[in-house]
């Protein structure tokens, strides 16, 4: 079963830093196995379209002790995202040769205010 996760609001004008925990379910600790590949994307829900994509590949997720993940998008990003919009975010990681759902939200943006 895939988590869902509402994120807590953000404003169009900053840094969106947040971390993700991958536990095993049956023995509630951190996963014993390191994902070769994962990925936080967001997108438009109006069109589908994804407007931000953080991996481990690019760098705006970093492993930060067993089993749990941090996530970065630079205020350069958010800051295109429509103040007023509540956009999807889902996460996937590749674990054991497996590609796995991590999660599926939504994230909701507000106006900033910064000159």
């Amino acid at each position: 079963m895939v988590d869902r996760v509402d994120f807590e609001e953000i404003t169009d004008s900053q840094t969106w830093t947040d971390v993700i925990e991958l536990v095993d379910d049956d023995a509630d600790e951190p996963i014993a196995t390191e994902p070769t590949a994962m990925v936080i994307s967001v997108s438009d829900p109006r069109t589908g379209a994804i407007v931000m994509t953080a991996s481990l590949a690019n760098g705006k997720i970093t492993p930060i002790s067993p089993g749990a993940y941090r996530f970065r998008f630079e205020s350069g990003e958010v800051e295109k995202l429509c103040a007023g919009q509540i956009y999807d975010v889902g996460g996937a990681a590749t674990l054991d040769g497996d590609d796995v759902p991590l999660f599926v939200g939504t994230i909701p943006v507000i106006d900033g205010v910064v000159p």
